[in-house]
């Protein structure tokens, strides 16, 4: 089901100004990818043991610093995984690695509403990405597991050129702790993933808030923003979550909530 291709005469490897800024933290990799094919990923078809076996397969060549292609390559609607970073803890114990994710109709890069997106996602070990798999099947349709199968979350930021504001208008983990199916999966005694890859939406605003000091945006809209061409009409899930990480990233909320502001850029 999975093959790897050489796609260096047609990658659709990123080449726009937004995943170019983020090359300086791209691990080296070669130019064939990965590909996981489509599949509609329902919770019968996440059970089977090939089809784990080939997520598992798709995040090792991530953890390898190889691109990743899930979707239906090359004609329909698929994502290409670059890898950023592979975590590790204080003893060399793989944590797992983040990616970032382009989105592809055919030949065409697709944004969000035409503006500059970009979508970080953070991926666990091979073996845990499998447990991850299969807790997406009682997790959010079309959310980050089908999205990025076997992953444990994804952020996704946009850049208002005209106003220079930024928008977080995801941070989303991939799988509902909620649900006593999922928790039954993640919280093994002695081995909860949960506690295990807890900072992963940390971990991804540390590089969103990295990428917004790159272009030199100081503005960031975690609510509605009615005078930009942002997307966002309510306040982004997970605000708090947000905003405590921001702050000791040096940024400050506004008056009216709206608005994250980087203290370091002003002095």
């Amino acid at each position: 089901m999975h093959s790897s291709q050489n796609l260096s005469s047609h990658s659709p490897t990123p080449t726009s100004s937004e995943s170019e800024s983020q090359a300086w933290s791209a691990l080296e990799s070669p130019r064939h990818a990965h590909i996981l094919e489509g599949a509609d990923h329902t919770p019968e078809y996440r059970a089977l043991p090939s089809a784990q076996a080939e997520v598992a397969l798709a995040v090792s060549a991530l953890h390898e610093g190889r691109p990743v292609i899930v979707g239906r390559y090359p004609q329909g609607v698929y994502r290409e995984l670059v890898t950023l970073e592979c975590l590790q803890d204080s003893r060399g114990t793989p944590k797992g690695a983040i990616a970032l994710a382009t989105r592809y109709s055919g030949a065409e890069k697709q944004s969000l509403l035409g503006l500059p997106t970009l979508t970080w996602v953070y991926f666990p070990t091979p073996t845990d990405a499998i447990v991850y798999y299969q807790a997406g099947a009682s997790s959010y349709r079309a959310g980050p597991s089908d999205l990025y199968p076997g992953s444990v979350g994804a952020l996704e930021l946009v850049h208002d050129p005209v106003s220079g504001i930024a928008q977080i208008v995801q941070l989303q983990s991939s799988v509902r702790i909620a649900n006593t199916a999922v928790s039954a999966l993640l919280k093994q005694p002695g081995s909860s993933l949960c506690t295990r890859y807890q900072k992963w939406s940390s971990r991804l605003l540390e590089h969103a808030f990295d990428y917004t000091r790159q272009l030199g945006i100081s503005d960031i809209a975690v609510a509605a923003k009615p005078e930009t061409a942002l997307p966002l009409s309510a306040p982004v899930r997970n605000i708090s979550m947000i905003c405590r990480k921001a702050a000791t990233c040096g940024f400050t909320l506004s008056g009216d909530k709206s608005l994250l502001r980087d203290s370091r850029s002003r002095g």
